[in-house]
């Protein structure tokens, strides 16, 4: 290997297209936390933190990609060097900010500065734990993964695991859970280099047609601020809600055009993007989750984008659109066999000046637990870290929440105004009422964004 030797009872296991997509940008952008996820809870009560941490171990024994590290040899291949699954040291920190004026923002300082540091996939970890004293009998638990060994839903799986180990650890009341029965990288293999394999050449052929022509992403500069990079992968949020009754009547709406509240969501959003940028044709990065029935239990990079192409017609009303994205989602889903790691390679040709191939906004599924649990007589709640690092431009998170309500944030790059988001956010929720009351509004009755202070500084 070209980084360092592999150690006794190390394995080397093969990467996906997907895995290898990611690692191939932290090599143009070393240093970059644009492929960092982050994920945090507020306990409150008695913590033993070595009981903790215990279950952390216990957690990565079970998933080889908490065990992994990426180096290429000499070869040029990529490979994932992997560590039995044998007692080893989590990345595991303990900080105190109890005696800070505001420990609350405090804590939220630590964690984002957490976020924000880059990993060396060559030498590992790939993930590490965060544990921050707010308080006597408060905390506040970090963890941060690469997307390279992780997705949205790994972190979920994850805090569920060591729910279950902590408990086995603290009170000896349940076992930790057991080693996987078949790993990511077994999955991943069958996939990409076996039966799977011909399902991944038919989608790609599909995905030839489908984006024939497709533009490079979405012309944003007349948002923009003139003198930021849009290279930059720093930025931040803003909070998008719909409560009420009238996620209900959206959800219903979309559901008389054939569309799930997502496709509509998708719709929404690109209208909102045609009327800023003029575009017709609105392609949107949506990340599926291609978990099964055998690896639904799996950490690991299952995700995959798919291309989500809407031609927005201003002639045509909002019910048309939603029916129109409910097809295009449909379509796209269907076809999510391929890696887009393959698509990009073998159908994006001349994809090159939006800094994530074919669009540089995405829509994301928001589905993250809510509300509180229990950990051995640990009240656990989810929180939410101030963004730190993006990779699109734009990014909508949206889903419902415990409430019914509609929640999500809108991510976007530093290149833009926090004025242009929040507009943005309130346009896309005005659309969701006119969505409902008026859909047979037609889209070129609808105005744009306002110019000028909508512009302004951060």
């Amino acid at each position: 290997m070209s980084s360092r030797s592999v150690d006794p009872g190390d394995s080397t296991r093969h990467v996906s297209v997907t895995q290898y997509g990611i690692w191939l940008f932290e090599q143009l952008h070393p240093g970059t936390a644009a492929y960092n996820n982050a994920g945090a809870v507020l306990l409150h009560g008695d913590l033993d933190e070595e009981a903790l941490a215990a279950a952390f171990e216990a957690v990565m024994r079970r998933h080889a990609p908490l065990r992994s590290r990426f180096e290429e040899n000499d070869d040029g291949e990529v490979l994932a060097v992997v560590a039995p699954p044998a007692p080893t040291s989590v990345p595991f920190r303990v900080i105190d900010v109890s005696q800070s004026a505001n420990p609350g923002a405090a804590a939220d300082d630590a964690a984002r500065g957490d976020w924000m540091r880059p990993f060396d996939l060559a030498t590992g970890p790939v993930w590490r734990v965060l544990s921050i004293r707010i308080g006597p009998r408060d905390c506040m638990l970090v963890v941060t993964i690469h997307h390279i060994c992780s997705d949205g839903a790994s972190l979920g799986i994850l805090f569920a695991e060591v729910e279950t180990a902590y408990r086995a650890a603290r009170h000896g009341t349940s076992r930790p859970p057991a080693p996987a029965s078949v790993g990511y990288y077994d999955v991943i293999g069958q996939r990409e280099h076996g039966p799977g394999r011909a399902d991944a050449d038919r989608a790609v052929q599909w995905w030839r047609a489908a984006l024939a022509g497709v533009p490079d992403g979405i012309d944003l500069d007349p948002l923009a601020v003139a003198d930021r990079t849009p290279t930059d992968s720093t930025g931040a949020a803003v909070a998008v809600a719909v409560s009420g009754q009238e996620p209900n009547d959206f959800h219903d709406r979309c559901r008389r055009h054939g569309a799930s509240l997502f496709a509509g969501a998708a719709a929404l959003l690109a209208i909102v993007l045609h009327l800023e940028s003029g575009q017709l044709d609105i392609p949107l990065i949506v990340p599926v989750d291609t978990r099964d029935a055998t690896s639904a239990s799996l950490i690991g990079c299952f995700v995959n984008n798919v291309v989500l192409r809407l031609r927005v017609d201003p002639a045509s009303t909002i019910g048309a659109s939603i029916a129109d994205a409910g097809r295009a989602m449909t379509d796209a889903v269907a076809h999510s066999a391929a890696p887009f790691g393959r698509v990009v390679a073998e159908v994006g040709a001349g994809q090159s000046s939006s800094r994530m191939p074919f669009s540089n906004v995405a829509l994301v599924h928001n589905n993250a637990p809510t509300g509180t649990a229990d950990w051995a007589g640990l009240r656990l709640t989810r929180h939410e870290i101030p963004v730190a690092a993006v990779r699109y431009d734009l990014a909508l998170a949206i889903g419902r929440g415990a409430d019914g309500g509609l929640h999500g944030n809108l991510e976007y790059s530093s290149r833009f105004s926090v004025d242009v988001a929040r507009e943005l956010a309130r346009r896309w929720t005005t659309l969701v009422t006119v969505a409902v009351r008026e859909p047979d509004t037609r889209i070129a009755e609808l105005g744009a964004l306002p110019r000028g202070d909508q512009r302004g500084e951060r």
